[in-house]
């Protein structure tokens, strides 16, 4: 397969669009689901446990399903994770439909779907990351992750905006139904796109032996971050981050009924508004071109920024300035993301980069169910008092960011170009004295 020539290529626009389908549904299902769970248990932590099960597969997994996406075929994966991401939603549908009154089955169905579905995302990330640069030109990955990317953040708008309504007026199940829909329609869509299969040729042998060298190639690609100083510390960055600012998400719902003292509808328009800022993040971030130091100094800024407009929270009182603020955080976290991941993918061999993406999916996201479960647990020891554990996160956040990110060695991985990031890699593993372990960490075992 030649490599594209431009970004609205057929196979682009078709994972494209599958994703903004199937967003849809996703978004309007966290809103069922979390909002069924908190006004039928009214627990937080129970809250917070389920939306620690959905997330850790992906932190305990991420390293393997991305030495998959670098040996099997990466469309493949990711209609098969779609397909059961939408089975599983409409299991959950009918099971609601058909039990209504039966709390304890329903938690545990939900439970279980979410940590399947769990499953599933742990699959798809790293294989849709990886395939990115093999479907648009070089030029060009930025501005895909940004479109990428807007495509969640449109659907959620769609998806968290109406799911509060719905909610009220119809419940959860018809949200759980719209989900399972579009994660079939999405997984369908998939099926017409081409993406290049890294597939090697004694993936025929014996699954023992095929599950064996998929160990192997995962550990290869830890070595592979563990060459670069920088990499891994701004993994790091990543995974302070996303723990400490799960709590706003995990207590979202009772930041709303206690501090704004609003309800359900509030708290889809307060999701709807912090995607949409997304959107506007990702169109920034396709759009101003960063490099070299401005580059490092801009995405260490969104980061902090994100984290400071998460600290504003504990002094809003009032729903549309807390929308507000939820915006502005959206924008600062479209820019961010969009960046480091153009880094990691532009910074890594396209031999090892299904492996990186799931450790950056690892990382990023492993502190992630800590901080649920932390937020869920303080949240019910203190009676819900989310002004203290918002504010007490902010500026833990903004501490460590600023340690951990002024450090030379990830200002210097932030500025690097994909020839002086390839430069610096063939450094790193220069310094490796055993031939095989330099070959392997290459790609060329």
């Amino acid at each position: 397969m030649k490599q594209p020539t431009k970004l609205w290529n057929k196979d682009f626009l078709l994972l494209w669009q599958g994703q903004l389908v199937s967003q849809v549904g996703s978004k309007a299902f966290v809103v069922g689901m979390m909002y069924w769970v908190q006004q039928t248990t009214g627990s937080a932590s129970l809250v917070a446990a389920l939306l620690t099960l959905a997330t850790l597969p992906g932190v305990l997994i991420g390293p393997l399903t991305g030495a998959f996406a670098d040996r099997y075929s990466r469309r493949a994966i990711i209609v098969i994770a779609d397909g059961v991401s939408g089975l599983g939603s409409l299991c959950v549908a009918i099971l609601f439909y058909s039990y209504p009154g039966q709390t304890t089955l329903l938690i545990v169905v939900l439970f279980t779907v979410a940590f399947v579905n769990g499953i599933a995302r742990a699959f798809f990330r790293p294989s849709v990351s990886a395939a990115i640069p093999d479907l648009v030109p070089p030029e060009r990955i930025t501005a895909a992750n940004s479109w990428r990317q807007s495509a969640t953040r449109i659907s959620a708008v769609f998806g968290q905006g109406s799911g509060g309504l719905i909610y009220s007026a119809f419940g959860a199940p018809v949200l759980f139904l719209v989900d399972g829909i579009t994660y079939v329609f999405s997984a369908v869509s998939e099926l017409f796109v081409r993406i290049p299969s890294p597939a090697k040729p004694e993936q025929a042998d014996d699954p023992k032996g095929a599950f064996r060298r998929v160990w192997e190639d995962a550990f290869e690609g830890l070595r592979y971050v563990w060459q670069r100083p920088g990499m891994r510390a701004f993994l790091l960055i990543e995974g302070v981050a996303n723990f400490f600012l799960m709590p706003m998400l995990v207590l979202l719902p009772f930041y709303v009924e206690k501090n704004l003292q609003a309800g359900v509808g509030w708290y889809g328009w307060l999701l709807a508004g912090m995607s949409a800022g997304g959107v506007a993040g990702f169109a920034l971030a396709g759009t101003i071109p960063l490099t070299g130091r401005r580059r490092a100094y801009g995405v260490l800024a969104a980061c902090l920024a994100g984290e400071l407009f998460f600290g504003l929270l504990t002094m809003i009182d009032r729903p549309l300035l807390a929308l507000i603020d939820l915006f502005a955080l959206g924008v600062v976290v479209g820019l961010f993301n969009v960046q480091a991941v153009t880094i990691f993918q532009t910074a890594t061999s396209g031999a090892f980069r299904g492996r990186v993406m799931g450790l950056l999916g690892t990382i990023s996201m492993g502190a992630a169910p800590i901080g649920m479960l932390l937020a869920g647990v303080v949240g019910d020891l203190t009676g819900r008092n989310v002004t203290l554990i918002y504010g007490a996160c902010s500026v833990m956040a903004i501490v460590l960011t600023l340690i951990v990110g002024m450090r030379g060695a990830v200002l210097d991985f932030l500025s690097e170009g994909p020839q002086q990031a390839n430069e610096a890699w063939e450094a790193a593993i220069a310094t490796t004295t055993s031939a095989p372990i330099q070959k392997g960490l290459r790609g060329e075992l």
